[in-house]
């Protein structure tokens, strides 16, 4: 069954807060909403889980010597 979610239960999803989702979605780089009511909007469930799953995949960080250092910085 298809779902629609809330904006709150977005940001809850991706970690991503309400003003970044709206940032994301200026450059095209997040799921469009759809319009629920005249007033409400909702993000289809399967193209949010694509969304994180598409960042998980080329964001991973492989190491912890790249470009992040880990533990106490010196």
């Amino acid at each position: 069954m298809k779902k629609l979610l809330r904006m709150k239960q977005v940001c809850e999803r991706t970690g991503v807060s309400r003003a970044g989702i709206y940032r994301l979605l200026e450059t095209d780089d997040f799921p469009r909403p759809v319009r629920i009511t005249e007033r409400s909007i909702g993000f289809p469930e399967e193209e949010i889980e694509e969304w994180i799953t598409q960042r998980m995949e080329t964001h991973r960080v492989e190491r912890a010597t790249d470009d992040i250092q880990w533990g106490d910085a010196a």
